[in-house]
């Protein structure tokens, strides 16, 4: 884990650039949790902003905190049926998580 994982923050930008921000981490962070989707990130406040971004859609999700090598990750995710949601609703670029969540969720 990088030193400052743990410290990351979301920068001060228009509401509307927010869904692209998490798609954003969603590319770079996100994947196969369980059969869902979601991140973990060592960052309570890039959890938190995923949960917010999360209820502003309503897609459901679950969140969790866990533990490895002494460091605390947030999980956040959504479940497969919920899957097909965050693609529609988050502009996710990364094509391997594009066909991961195609081929696993229910439309």
């Amino acid at each position: 884990m990088g030193r400052k994982a743990r410290i990351a923050a979301v920068p001060k930008m228009p509401m509307k650039y927010h869904t692209y921000f998490l798609a954003g981490l969603f590319d770079t962070d996100g994947g196969k949790k369980g059969s869902g989707f979601g991140l973990s990130t060592a960052s309570e406040h890039l959890a938190l902003f995923c949960m917010e971004q999360f209820k502003k859609h309503n897609i459901p999700f679950h969140s969790c905190p866990w533990k490895y090598k002494d460091h605390i990750y947030q999980q956040v995710y959504t479940k497969k049926r919920d899957m097909w949601k965050v693609l529609k609703t988050f502009p996710i670029r990364h094509i391997d998580k594009i066909a991961f969540i195609k081929s696993n969720s229910p439309r």
